[in-house]
């Protein structure tokens, strides 16, 4: 396996991650495509590109593991951070990817925001896709994390998403 294209797998389910560029992408998440050698993860991850259309943009969009206004995400941005109550624009770039026990480990580096974010994704026994997210201060000033979400592609198929609310004992009620 490349580490150019991160690939993992448990119980039937494959997770494969683009990280050529300096946003990396889910390239598949969903059911096991078999073997695979860097040859062929290689031209999944071309070949997984939007064609482009009329009056779009040349270069097709494509959002990473962390999409922000930076990429043109018109969606709630992943991460929102402030310096002194004066929000900022993040640009999350790819500094580091590898698989450490099991689980892809991506460092991006926000040079405008001075912030270091750690996107750790792995899928459990079960085939469950885990997913953590932490924010690291590399600046001097005070760094507010105002928001931090998870954003990851959901294939086409997927015709309902099952989400949980609540607040102290109500926790985990299921929103239909």
């Amino acid at each position: 396996m490349s580490s150019q294209v991160l690939l993992l797998r448990s119980a039937g389910v494959a997770l494969i991650v683009d990280c050529r560029h300096q946003r990396a992408r889910v390239v598949h998440w969903g059911p096991d495509l078999g073997a695979l050698d860097d040859r062929a993860l290689l031209a999944l991850c071309d070949a997984a590109v939007p064609a482009r259309l009329n009056a779009t943009p040349d270069d097709p969009l494509l959002f990473g593991v962390l999409p922000t206004e930076d990429d043109a995400w018109t969606g709630r941005p992943a991460v929102v951070l402030s310096r002194s109550g004066i929000a900022t624009t993040p640009r999350p770039r790819l500094i580091s990817a590898n698989i450490e026990d099991a689980a892809a480990r991506l460092v991006l580096r926000d040079e405008a925001s001075l912030a270091e974010i750690t996107l750790e994704l792995a899928l459990d026994p079960h085939g469950v896709l885990e997913h953590r997210r932490t924010v690291r201060n590399i600046g001097q000033e005070a760094l507010t994390v105002d928001g931090l979400d998870a954003v990851l592609p959901l294939p086409v198929r997927a015709d309902e998403i099952l989400d949980f609310t609540g607040a102290w004992i109500g926790e985990r009620r299921s929103e239909e």
